[in-house]
């Protein structure tokens, strides 16, 4: 068996070159996300009012209510208060993180937890993200992870983009469940 000294050096440096190059691909540089943080108390909070002219405040509950149904697995253990009279629901929810291991793999990172209240008046209402929490051993609040000198920043960034993503998903799918009308009235069919 002949052996082939240039086919062989050939080969070993083009495995040497994608091996390198593998290695050498820089980590993407994760930033902070822009949060709306209060500028009075340095609290994260999503929160708004919105003008809905001409539906009155029974009516929104009932669109609110909806929303809670339609995007809590178990609305009944989120909703901690709903009050019609004074047009105020209260919830609290929870959503996990997560983060890629240094061998690639998906682990869940951080559990967030969260109030969500929505109040309502006629012809508008507010909706309020806010007590913005991970769980740890004890509750932190998760202005914590914007250090920038935090040995665990990029971690921690990436959870607060997740968070930012989640939130600004939420609050997309309360807008879009306050415009529908509460019930599907049926055309009489014959």
């Amino acid at each position: 068996m002949k052996f082939n000294l240039p086919k062989a050096l050939g080969l070993t440096m083009i495995i040497s070159i994608l091996g390198f190059t593998g290695y050498s691909q820089k980590k993407t540089e994760i930033t902070k996300p822009e949060m709306p943080i209060s500028n009075d108390n340095k609290i994260l909070s999503y929160t708004s009012v919105i003008e809905l002219t001409g539906i009155s405040k029974d009516e929104l509950f009932l669109r609110a209510q909806n929303f809670y149904k339609s995007n809590y697995k178990n609305s009944s253990q989120v909703i901690q208060s709903a009050d019609a009279a004074t047009g105020k629901i209260e919830g609290k929810a929870q959503f996990t993180t997560e983060k890629i291991l240094k061998n690639g793999v998906k682990a869940q990172a951080d559990m967030i937890k969260y109030s969500i209240n929505i109040m309502l008046k006629d012809g508008k209402y507010k909706y309020e993200i806010t007590n913005i929490n991970i769980q740890a051993a004890s509750y932190k609040p998760i202005e914590t992870y914007f250090s920038e000198t935090d040995p665990l920043r990029d971690e921690h960034w990436g959870t607060l983009n997740q968070a930012d993503e989640y939130f600004n998903n939420l609050v997309g799918l309360i807008k879009e469940a306050m415009e529908k009308p509460s019930s599907v009235t049926k055309s009489e069919d014959w």
